[in-house]
């Protein structure tokens, strides 16, 4: 391998390797104004550079990964089946290098040919693996090893861990990158980084990752065209740790695009594998204006402002960033500007929960780099604006990403206060639920029946499913019991859709204001929201229709779940839940049981059947159905629906310190901010300072509208404003709807 040059840039172009500044070299910046210490530390240079911009690089790695010296035959039983996404694998012609016959089942026993997994599941066209495939063929081992030392140097630095081998015949190699645990992506979500990463690798053969059908990787320890077996490198032990454990935190392959130099440069790239942008620029996307801060995501004040915990990344300081930062020395190959790194110092300390004010803190002592970048402003309120201005451009820009980076509370998580069926235990096969397990299971199982009773064949009554679910678990946390033992519950509308799959609350409204007017309704309503006082309901046993004194029998509680409507159904749509949890629940396995108990037409049935069998959610048989390998959870997390919570919790609590605030205003508790504080020359009217007239004029105005005109058929002109007079007989008029008789 050829030297690495200390001083200058690398001595391959290709090669990404950067050398991190002595931290005990540095020159500390005197006392004095902003601005002169930023030219200060300009003129003094850094470890002897005089701070222009040149090519940083990675320490060199001084030597490859030890070979593994397991045998072949057991490397490739034990990590063949963790890096196949299917129970199948192709054998190849050594001759050909062409698929001998059809895919045959994945055998621990060492095959005698060639053999390739898939990576990629075939329902979902998904995986949860990255794999790289550098190819000798035409460039040679030698540019194989530099590319392989270029990628695995950036690879680490966004936090991956990774599975390497290589063929010993022709110097080829493979890097296998596990994801997060529960992390999936499409192809579409993996084009940009992938069409960086061969722009800047030559021996990158991308075919593995671009056919989302079939594209497979031969393992390690499988043997090869040139008669010898593929060396994994690194001991088998951490190889299977690697790929069981997924140590690797969420949102691997934004970090690649942003050390790539992609994210802040193509905003519009491939928007498949992202959430959805939250920035003004996404159009009809839009959640947040530029320099909103949600209280769920956001904490502290002005320049204390930072990430909450849970929204913070955990992965170390991108090292490229950090050479930026201290010595101004750009990597080639990621950003061409100054201030395109500069924002991406920022946006890494922004998603690493650091504040302003810690920046600026850092700026005066070893980010020299980023200092002299604000050099050219020449007085302090100056600098002070600029780096304001940055730093809320690049907090915008980790608002719009949240959800390519991080994940916060899962839904197995919030699925953990569901309650149990059976007095307190698990339910199992062994003691089936019986009716009476709980009050809300019972109630949830009879208004389940009466729904579909009332709603036949129609759509609506899978949203009505949902909010009545939602209704029995908001009782259940909150735990009252009417002295008749009938649940209650006080709940508001953007609640109960947070609990029934992210429904909207005006959905949510429509479907309760439908519900609770039809006889033999389970919901009754007991007290009008009023003030910071939600709705109050009743959860009363359904009656059938037809004869309001007879119950309504219910439907099997193995069919109901007290509990919240998970967030993959927003997606999914809500008309595929009875027919998915009738397969995970009840243990059906005939395709024609399972539609003939959802009351559901057979084309219609068979249409979610195949849904749901491309989401990999189910399996399907010559006549049956399976639970599949993927779960809500999985769907879930494709879609960052994690993320559209959060934005929707903070919404809502927005929205309620909003409607607080107005109420406080509304009955003088606080003084309204909006209000005029000067004097007026005009006297205050008496109910401005009687309370009670004030209230008997505002219920006045609601019962009856607006007032009649004084004068019907006459002009309506208004009065003279030098006659006080008829000012007072105006107001009168307007506040109070008198009319002058005589």
């Amino acid at each position: 391998m050829p030297p690495i040059n200390e001083e200058g840039p690398p001595v391959a172009a290709g090669r990404l390797l950067l050398q991190v500044p002595d931290r005990t070299r540095l020159v500390r910046v005197n006392q004095g104004s902003k601005a002169e210490r930023a030219r200060q530390s300009i003129g003094a240079g850094v470890a002897g550079h005089d701070f222009e911009h040149t090519a940083a690089q990675l320490p060199e790695t001084k030597e490859l990964p030890a070979q593994a010296t397991d045998a072949p035959e057991l490397v490739f039983a034990r990590l063949a089946p963790l890096i196949a996404a299917t129970g199948s694998m192709w054998l190849i012609d050594p001759a050909t290098n062409e698929r001998v016959g059809r895919a045959r089942p994945l055998s621990k026993k060492l095959p005698d040919l060639p053999a390739a997994v898939t990576f990629w599941v075939r329902q979902t066209r998904t995986t949860d693996k990255l794999v790289f495939d550098l190819d000798a063929k035409d460039l040679g081992p030698t540019a194989v090893l530099r590319d392989f030392v270029w990628l695995h140097a950036l690879l680490v630095e966004a936090g991956a861990e990774i599975v390497s081998d290589h063929n010993p015949g022709t110097g080829g190699r493979h890097l296998i990158v596990p994801l997060s645990p529960g992390e999936t992506l499409h192809k579409a979500g993996l084009e940009s980084v992938m069409l960086l990463l061969a722009a800047r690798l030559p021996t990158l053969d991308r075919a593995p990752m671009d056919n989302d059908a079939i594209g497979s990787i031969v393992p390690p320890g499988s043997r090869t065209r040139q008669g010898g077996h593929r060396i994994l490198d690194g001991t088998l032990a951490d190889a299977v740790a690697v790929l069981t454990e997924r140590r690797v935190e969420f949102g691997l392959v934004a970090r690649l695009r942003l050390l790539l130099g992609d994210s802040l440069t193509n905003s519009n790239a491939s928007a498949a594998g992202r959430s959805r942008s939250r920035t003004p620029e996404t159009g009809s996307e839009q959640r947040y204006e530029r320099g909103e801060r949600p209280i769920d995501v956001w904490e502290g004040e002005g320049e204390q402002q930072r990430l909450r915990p849970s929204w913070r990344g955990k992965s170390a300081f991108p090292i490229a960033s950090e050479a930026f930062a201290t010595t101004g020395a750009m990597v080639p190959g990621r950003y061409d500007s100054a201030s395109e790194w500069r924002q991406n110092v920022l946006i890494a300390a922004a998603l690493r929960g650091m504040t302003l004010a810690e920046v600026r803190t850092r700026m005066g002592s070893d980010w020299l780099g980023m200092a002299e970048t604000y050099a050219r402003y020449k007085a302090d309120y100056e600098i002070d604006r600029a780096l304001n201005r940055d730093w809320s451009h690049a907090c915008d820009w980790v608002q719009s990403h949240l959800g390519d980076f991080f994940r916060c509370a899962t839904h197995s998580e919030r699925e953990q206060h569901t309650p149990p069926l059976t007095g307190g235990h698990e339910k199992s096969a062994a003691s089936p639920p019986t009716l009476s397990a709980t009050p809300h299971a019972d109630w949830l199982a009879r208004a389940t029946a009466w729904t579909h009773a009332t709603w036949p064949g129609q759509n609506r009554r899978w949203q009505v499913v949902a909010v009545l679910q939602a209704l029995a678990y908001a009782a259940y946390v909150a735990g009252r019991m009417a002295p008749d033992g009938t649940p209650c519950v006080e709940v508001g509308v953007r609640s109960l859709g947070l609990h029934a799959g992210l429904m909207a609350h005006e959905t949510v409204a429509s479907v309760l204001a439908e519900v609770r007017e039809i006889p033999g309704s389970p919901v009754f309503r007991t007290r009008r929201a009023a003030g910071t006082l939600a709705d109050e309901y009743s959860l009363v046993t359904a009656r059938r229709a037809e004869n309001l004194d007879e119950l309504t029998d219910p439907v099997p509680l193995d069919r109901i779940s007290v509990g919240p409507v998970h967030d993959a159904w927003l997606v999914l749509g809500l008309h595929k839940r009875a027919i998915y949890e009738l397969i995970t629940r009840t243990g059906l396995t005939a395709a024609a049981d399972v539609i003939a108990a959802t009351h559901v037409a057979s084309s219609t049935g068979h249409d979610v059947l195949a849904a749901l069998a491309r989401d990999g959610l189910i399996t399907r048989g010559r006549g049956t159905v399976a639970p599949g390998p993927h779960s809500l959870d999985d769907i879930a997390d494709r879609h960052n629906l994690h993320a559209e919570r959060a934005i929707r919790l903070g919404e809502v609590k927005q929205q309620r310190a909003e409607w607080r605030t107005w109420l406080e205003i509304r009955f003088g508790m606080v003084e309204d901010p909006t209000a005029d504080t000067e004097l007026s020359d005009i006297p205050a009217a008496p109910w401005d300072s009687d309370h009670t007239l004030n209230e008997l004029i505002w219920a006045s105005q609601l019962a009856t509208g607006p007032p009649e005109p004084r004068y019907p058929g006459l002009d309506d002109s208004p009065p003279d404003p030098d006659d006080p007079d008829a000012l007072a007989l105006e107001l009168l008029h307007d506040q109070l709807g008198a009319v002058l008789l005589v």
